[in-house]
């Protein structure tokens, strides 16, 4: 899945800080991989544990938590995910 604020993501993400194809989760081998595309970055907290900041890099998503679209998740903001894997 392509996330962004373009015409070609699968889904679209309207803001100030958000690529045109800004990053990409896929899954591998049973894994799922979130990979940073953008120039302002991806934002990881996975819960429990510290904020990551991903610039043009990749994170196993385990478990549950939020990612920010170019900015700090935050739970009232448009431009953060909650995840869970399972």
């Amino acid at each position: 899945m392509r996330f962004g604020r373009g015409d070609t993501v699968d889904m679209r993400c309207i803001g100030a800080p958000v690529s045109l194809e800004h990053a990409r989760i896929e899954c591998s081998r049973g894994r799922f991989i979130l990979t940073d595309q953008s120039v302002n970055g991806t934002y990881v907290k996975p819960d429990g544990e510290p904020l990551l900041r991903l610039r043009r890099e990749q994170f196993n998503l385990q478990g549950n938590g939020t990612i920010g679209i170019g900015q700090i998740p935050d739970d009232e903001a448009e431009l953060t995910l909650r995840y869970t894997c399972i």
